[in-house]
């Protein structure tokens, strides 16, 4: 876990105030896109979020509160939003020469990583969670399909323009400074052919719960997925380092979209290389 400015654990240990919390224990339990704390208190245990600064907006978050709510009255088991003393469900919370940052608290769930438990356990209870599995996603679909969004609702839109526009959610990565003019033509080439897999592949499938619970049914949604996953790998060149950007001219000279597809591939596989346990804060 990287280190953090323990200015913000102070500062997380008082957001408490909000919610009326004045004793309780607080441990950083996770450093990703937010800082995430756990929080002991005799009424029970809770998550503290301090949300990652500009990635956000207030509405947005507000959103999400609200669809998770939702999730929870439809009957799956989520870390529901627990409102301030005044109703509302952020907080802010800021430290000198750094951007204010939103806080939020949910009820804690317990859980644990899906894939070590399917490869350990015996075939009767992966069964089990496999069904499980399509249970939730199933009441998942059901409660998009039904819900009907409030007036204002806003979530960043993770479609073709959201992940490889002009102006992607993770940023423009073709303007990396490390990359050679060659390099960032065959990355846009790469970047163009996703984009239309995922335009003309996933759009049916687009909405809140997301792609990524969709099943891998057809060789379709196959490549939308890969498109989805290259999206992902390049949001990781903006902080490359350059000796990381080596291999990446064995394919300018590759025929046709032979380049373009062994830049996916690669993307993909140094993913995994650096990122071994990505998903797991």
């Amino acid at each position: 876990m990287a280190d953090i400015d323990p200015r913000w654990n102070t500062a997380a240990a008082e957001s408490l105030f909000a919610w009326g919390i004045s004793q309780a224990s607080i441990d950083l339990v996770s450093h990703s896109e937010n800082l995430v704390y756990r929080v002991e208190t005799e009424s029970g245990t809770y998550g503290l979020r301090v949300h990652r600064p500009g990635y956000h907006t207030r509405q947005e978050l507000i959103s999400e509160q609200q669809w998770i709510a939702a999730l929870a009255n439809s009957g799956c088991s989520v870390p529901t939003p627990q409102p301030m003393l005044t109703g509302d469900g952020l907080a802010t919370v800021a430290i000198s020469g750094e951007a204010p940052r939103f806080v939020s608290l949910v009820k804690w769930v317990n859980g644990y990583l899906l894939g070590s438990r399917l490869e350990n356990a015996p075939r009767a209870d992966r069964l089990r969670l496999i069904r499980e599995i399509g249970v939730t996603n199933a009441r998942l679909h059901a409660t998009a399909s039904a819900w009907q969004t409030p007036t204002g609702f806003r979530r960043t839109h993770w479609n073709a323009d959201g992940l490889m526009g002009d102006d992607p959610v993770w940023g423009r990565f073709w303007e990396v400074p490390q990359l050679s003019g060659d390099q960032r033509d065959l990355l846009l080439r790469t970047r163009d052919r996703c984009k239309q897999h995922v335009e003309r592949s996933c759009a049916a499938s687009f909405g809140l719960v997301g792609l990524a619970n969709e099943p891998i049914s057809s060789v379709r949604s196959v490549l939308c997925k890969l498109s989805i996953s290259f999206a992902a790998r390049l949001r990781r060149i903006r902080s490359t380092r350059s000796s990381h950007l080596v291999d990446i001219p064995g394919f300018v000279g590759w025929p046709g979209s032979l380049g373009e597809i062994g830049v996916c591939f690669w993307l993909l596989i140094m993913g995994v290389k650096e990122n071994p346990d990505e998903g797991k804060s």
